[in-house]
């Protein structure tokens, strides 16, 4: 089973990863963040890479639901927010990714750190830090893999 996953955390920091998995096993990964501004060019051109190099895998996508509460609704964050969900959702859906939508607290009990320090051993220092968007956006990836492509939990 070949599969990608792309997982976007929008916001004015926006977290991408892209997940590249080959027989079930991750092969390749990239995790990042991007400025608002210039997160959805960055994902267009991260979305092209991966359709060049690998245009037969099983594609999924997801974007983290931005849940607004009492006093965030018109925020700086949740505008960057509102402005990019349908630009991403637009960009996984031309380069055909079946795309998914869920919470952070869909996702945060079952993608621990426990469980992304297993699948990615050379982040222990930085899942908290800096990158924190991107490793958020790790976690949706993950949890889609699991549950939509087949992929096993990294814990069992």
């Amino acid at each position: 089973m070949n599969l990608v996953v792309v997982a976007v955390d929008p916001g004015s920091t926006t977290g991408i990863a892209i997940l590249q998995y080959k027989g079930g096993y991750l092969e390749k990964h990239n995790i990042l963040q991007a400025e608002g501004s210039s997160a959805a060019s960055t994902l267009e051109y991260m979305l092209a890479g991966v359709h060049a190099s690998d245009a037969e895998s099983r594609r999924l996508g997801v974007i983290e639901l931005f849940v607004t509460a009492r006093g965030t609704a018109n925020t700086k964050d949740a505008n960057i927010t509102r402005e990019l969900v349908p630009v991403i959702d637009m960009y996984l859906k031309v380069f055909e990714y079946t795309v998914y939508r869920q919470k952070a607290a869909d996702v945060k009990l079952w993608a621990t750190d426990k469980r992304l320090k297993t699948v990615f051993p050379s982040a222990t220092s930085s899942i908290n830090g800096k990158a924190r968007d991107g490793w958020d956006a790790a976690r949706h990836a993950m949890y889609v893999a699991t549950k939509h492509g087949g992929v096993p939990d990294p814990l069992r």
